[in-house]
C-alpha cells in the first residue's frame, strides 16, 4: 500500500467518517466486468461446446442481466440470440420467439457488425433445423449473409459462427 493512498483514505476520513469507497464521480463507465465475462463464456461453452442447453440458459440470462444493469450496449443482442438458440435448441417455440424478437429489436437499435451477424447466424440456425427443405435452403442464405457480416477472420463469433454452420449443414459432430 503506497504512503499517497493511506494519506487519501486519512483525508476521506477526516472528511466524511468513514473509509468506504467514494461513489462514482463521473468518467469512462466500466465496460466489462470479471463476472460478466465469466459467465457469458460459460454460456458459450454449454451451448456451443457441450450441447447442454438447459444448462447454458442461466448463464445467458445472467450476462443479458448484467450487461443491462452496466448498460452496455453492443452485445445485448447477441446475448438474446444466444438464449434464443438454446430454446430453439430446446424446443421451446414461445420463449424461443420472445429472444429472437428481442434481439431483432436490440440489432435494429445497434450499429454492433458483430450484433447483425450473430442475430442473422441465430435466425439461420432456426431455419436450419426445420425439416422441410426450403427452410433448410434459405437457412444457408442467411449463414452467407451472416458470414459476409462478421466474416471468420474478422472475429471471434464470424469463426464460431462459420464452425457451427459447418457442423450443421454437413452433418459433422463436435
Amino acid at each position: 500500500m503506497g504512503k499517497t493512498f493511506v494519506n487519501d483514505l486519512v483525508q476521506q476520513w477526516r472528511k466524511t467518517g468513514s473509509v468506504s469507497p467514494l461513489p462514482h464521480a463521473g468518467g469512462v463507465k466500466l465496460k466489462l466486468e470479471a463476472e460478466h465475462l465469466q459467465k457469458l463464456q460459460q454460456g458459450v461453452i454449454y451451448c456451443y461446446k457441450l450441447k447442454r442447453y438447459q444448462e447454458a440458459l442461466p448463464y445467458f440470462e445472467k450476462t443479458l442481466e448484467l450487461m443491462q444493469k452496466l448498460d452496455i450496449k453492443g452485445g445485448l443482442a447477441t446475448c438474446a440470440a444466444n438464449i434464443f438458440n438454446c430454446h430453439v435448441y430446446l424446443k421451446n417455440r414461445q420463449q424461443a420467439e420472445f429472444y429472437l424478437n428481442m434481439a431483432k429489436s436490440l440489432t435494429a437499435q445497434s450499429d454492433s457488425l458483430e450484433d447483425q451477424g450473430i442475430v442473422t447466424m441465430a435466425i439461420a440456425n432456426a431455419y436450419w433445423g426445420r425439416d422441410e427443405i426450403w427452410h433448410k435452403a434459405w437457412g444457408i442464405v442467411l449463414v452467407i449473409k451472416a458470414l459476409i457480416i462478421i466474416p471468420p477472420w474478422r472475429s471471434a463469433n464470424g469463426r464460431l459462427a462459420m464452425q457451427v454452420a459447418i457442423k450443421q449443414i454437413f452433418g459433422l459432430s463436435s
